[in-house]
């Protein structure tokens, strides 16, 4: 992409700044499960052993399709909603009420909302 494409995409500041929290959370979190892993198993008795590093690798995952969505591509946004479905699906296999389960949804609902004006800005 050139510059002048660059110049006329305006991201906006609400957009902007969710991204830049999801930049920040999702290294955090996969800091937290990696160092806390324990006291999440511990809340959990019966969380499955593979929960954990998916979480992990699911904050990972998240990042870069936050860092796609910033670089204006589609598939971050579709990505993001399939991160957060197959989430949903763990947070409920760990025990966690449905309701805690689909909160996991409210962020792609928000950059969908968010980004919906500028659809057509994004490849």
């Amino acid at each position: 992409m050139d510059n002048q494409e660059n110049t006329t995409k305006k991201r906006g500041g609400c957009i902007t700044a969710f991204l830049i929290f999801m930049f920040v959370i999702n290294p955090l979190l996969a800091l937290y499960y990696i160092f806390a892993g324990d006291m999440v198993r511990d809340s959990f008795p019966g969380l499955p052993g593979w929960a954990i590093p998916a979480l992990i690798v699911f904050c990972l995952i998240n990042l870069g399709l936050a860092i796609a969505i910033w670089q204006w591509k589609k598939i971050g946004i579709y990505g993001l909603w399939v991160s957060a479905v197959l989430v949903m699906g763990i947070n409920l296999s760990i025990g966690l009420s449905p309701i805690q389960s689909f909160m996991g949804l409210l962020g792609p609902l928000i950059i969908t909302l968010l980004v919906r004006r500028k659809w057509a800005d994004f490849e």
